[in-house]
């Protein structure tokens, strides 16, 4: 009967920063919802130690409040629905993970070349020494300024975006993305690459932060700093704007 589950209307994100993230679900084959239970844990095995909204009598299924203990960054949520209906109760389950909700979260530092408004793109590139082993979840929190593109082992992770980041007031806001890297990566040696343009911003530089959590607990990091195995190099791009494109 629950046919899918959303936060923030998005299947498993793993982008959420709200501080009370909405559910919603879409019921099939059934008249009418009768109520409806959210159930949110930090583990498999403590269920509701976050979040549990009790039985509550509504046919409202959408902008569902997350009112529970604060979330933090990086935090795994597993989610669980209860709803009841004309044709009985069934549960479903899905999940989320909160991305870097504050500044200090953010392990990394903006490398970057002078500002120019026109010319060919950048790639700033590391290889990265990583465990041997297990790996649980990946993920890559990226900003370029201007517009930019991640590679791991050669291979574009976000190949259905396009001049990411958004326009922002940028003395106020720079908005980043969270890449799912686990299908790119090796048991070995792995390089992380970035190829930066011109935006908006009017110059090419990014800020960085990989996090990899492996089956045993163990955390790897990484982070953009000056130095410490960064490269830089040109492309075969050799001209970029925002108004005469590449």
């Amino acid at each position: 009967m629950i046919k899918e589950i959303r936060v923030e209307n998005q299947l498993e994100p793993i982008n959420i920063i709200e501080e009370n993230p909405r559910f919603s679900w879409v019921l099939s084959d059934v008249k009418r919802q009768i109520s409806y239970q959210v159930i949110v844990s930090s583990s498999l095995n403590n269920e509701g130690d976050l979040y549990n909204s009790g039985e509550v009598i509504s046919n409202k299924n959408f902008d569902i409040y997350y009112r529970g203990s604060p979330l933090k960054s990086l935090q795994v949520c597993y989610l669980k629905v209860i709803v009841k209906t004309d044709k009985g109760i069934d549960v479903a389950y899905s999940k989320f993970e909160i991305a870097l909700k504050e500044e200090k979260d953010f392990k990394a530092q903006w490398i970057f070349l002078p500002v120019n408004h026109s010319g060919g793109t950048q790639y700033f590139r590391k290889q990265l020494e990583m465990p041997v082993g297990n790996i649980k979840r990946a993920r890559v929190f990226l900003v370029g300024l201007g517009y930019s593109e991640l590679y791991i082992n050669g291979q574009k992770v976000n190949e259905n975006c396009y001049l990411n980041p958004g326009q922002t007031s940028y003395n106020e806001t720079v908005l980043y993305d969270c890449y799912d890297i686990l299908k790119y990566l090796k048991e070995e040696k792995n390089v992380l690459g970035v190829e930066v343009g011109y935006g908006w911003y009017g110059a090419r530089k990014i800020r960085a932060y990989l996090y990899i959590e492996y089956e045993d607990g163990t955390i790897y990091e990484d982070g953009t700093r000056a130095g410490y195995g960064w490269w830089v190099a040109k492309t075969p791009t050799i001209y970029n704007s925002v108004y005469g494109g590449e």
